[in-house]
C-alpha cells in the first residue's frame, strides 16, 4: 500500500512539473515572438502587409505558439492581448525630427518593448510561472 502511494505521489509530482511550463521553448523565444507580434500588429495597421499578417508565419513560428499553450490554451491568447495592449498603437508615433515625412518608428518602439522589464516580468509571471 505504501509502495502504491509513493508511486502515485511521484506520478502526480511528475505530471504537475511536466505541465507547469511550456516545453521546447525558452523565455528568449517568447520575447522574440512578442517582438514579431508587435511588428506585425503595427505594420498591419500601417497597411504594409497584404492580407492578414498571420499568413507570413511559418510552421516553426506556429509550433512555438502551441508550445506556450502546453498546460493552458489561455496563455498564448493572454500574451497576444498583453502585446496588443502594450504596443498596439506604436504605429501612431512619429519620429522626433519634423523634416522626416512618412517615416514610422515602429521597429524602434517594438525593440524597446522587446527589451522592457514589463515584457520580461509578464513572461516570467504568466508563461513560465
Amino acid at each position: 500500500m505504501i509502495r502504491i502511494s509513493m508511486i502515485a505521489i511521484i506520478a502526480i509530482i511528475f505530471c504537475d512539473y511536466s505541465h507547469a511550463n511550456p516545453s521546447n521553448i525558452t523565455i528568449n523565444d517568447v520575447k522574440d515572438m512578442s517582438f514579431k507580434e508587435c511588428l506585425d500588429i503595427n505594420y498591419s495597421k500601417l497597411g504594409l502587409y497584404e492580407g492578414h499578417y498571420s499568413d507570413l508565419n511559418d510552421r516553426s513560428y506556429l509550433l512555438k505558439w502551441y508550445a506556450i499553450d502546453n498546460d493552458s490554451l489561455k496563455k498564448s491568447k493572454d500574451l497576444k492581448v498583453f502585446i496588443k495592449k502594450e504596443s498596439g498603437d506604436f504605429y501612431l508615433a512619429k519620429p522626433p525630427l519634423k523634416e522626416t515625412k512618412d517615416v514610422n518608428v515602429v521597429f524602434s518602439l517594438c525593440m524597446n518593448f522587446y527589451k522592457s522589464k514589463k515584457l520580461s516580468d509578464y513572461i516570467a509571471k504568466n508563461i513560465f510561472d
